[in-house]
């Protein structure tokens, strides 16, 4: 039974409900509120996650925010269960005050001292078929939709026997602390866990890609963005311009532009001298040169603020 996995999206989060690690220490109304948190983090471009499917059947996800630095050494130098759903439930009244970095912090982040990761929540389901398949693309999830990032440290938190189990065998985080009866809720335990980008250089970790990073050349708009995600995916320009709601005309136009920008800014992705407007915005090769080289630079996808 193959396994595969795809980015959770907005739509997807009541997907991730039964997996939801800590589910018995929230409350029914803690819950929903988690849920739609999520889904505006997610629509608001704050979270990134994925869903790993054995089949057609949801056998794990996992879901992270960047977070600001502070609360993150105050967190590590008092640790205690279920910042996820700290995370996820403050009072968000006052953006200012908000843990989680939105996409000019990230941006901030990014171009700087780099970003704080914390998984809110990470689990996979222990009766799949192939566990190890499940495990191996969740892993390979985490390094897809974590590239592109200036990352200098990742803290996790994972809840039952089987997933610190997990957590142990991989190795792919040191323990910081261990909880039993999390929240008063007996036989829930958890274990928290750190990786920082030195230790992962140290011990060859094999979360190592995560860490690994190089400042964009080109800025690409957001807009021009969104058109090279979708292209990603192999997509035509139809289809791209079915999944942004745009016409056609202009998915042509962003193509023009963001392409005039690529060679402009990286002229050796040609190997003769940069074409014109219009031979750069048509040309299917020149589409495919730097789809390719954003696949391989996916931080030309990624918030930064230019100094």
């Amino acid at each position: 039974m193959s396994v595969s996995w795809v980015p959770l999206t907005s739509d997807r989060v009541p997907l991730c409900a039964s997996l939801w690690s800590d589910r018995p220490a929230y409350t029914q109304s803690e819950f929903a509120r988690a849920l739609r948190r999520l889904e505006t983090l997610l629509k608001e471009g704050r979270a990134n996650g994925a869903l790993i499917f054995e089949g057609e059947r949801i056998r794990a996800f996992g879901t992270s925010l960047f977070v600001e630095a502070g609360v993150v050494e105050q967190f590590l130098s008092a640790p205690s269960p279920q910042l996820g759903k700290r995370l996820l439930l403050d009072d968000q009244s006052t953006p200012a005050c908000d843990a989680v970095l939105d996409k000019a912090r990230i941006g901030v982040g990014n171009s700087s001292t780099g970003l704080q990761l914390v998984v809110v929540n990470s689990n996979y389901d222990p009766e799949a078929h192939d566990v190890n398949a499940v495990l191996g693309s969740l892993m390979s999830a985490f390094q897809g939709v974590h590239r592109g990032y200036r990352i200098v440290r990742i803290v996790t938190e994972v809840h039952g026997d089987h997933a610190i189990e997990a957590m142990e065998t991989s190795r792919s985080f040191d323990i910081h602390h261990r909880c039993t009866d999390v929240s008063g809720v007996k036989g829930l335990s958890s274990a928290i866990g750190m990786l920082t980008r030195e230790q992962a250089a140290a011990a060859r970790n094999l979360l190592l890609p995560v860490f690994v990073y190089a400042p964009p050349r080109i800025f690409f708009t957001e807009s021009e963005q969104q058109v090279l995600r979708v292209a990603l995916t192999g997509a035509t320009e139809v289809v791209a311009a079915e999944v942004l709601r745009l016409p056609l005309t202009a998915i042509k136009a962003r193509w023009a532009r963001l392409l005039e920008r690529a060679f402009a800014a990286v002229p050796e992705l040609l190997s003769g001298p940069v074409p014109d407007r219009n031979a750069a915005g048509r040309g299917p090769q020149s589409r495919h040169l730097v789809v390719e080289y954003v696949r391989q630079h996916p931080s030309e996808l990624t918030p930064y603020a230019r100094h």
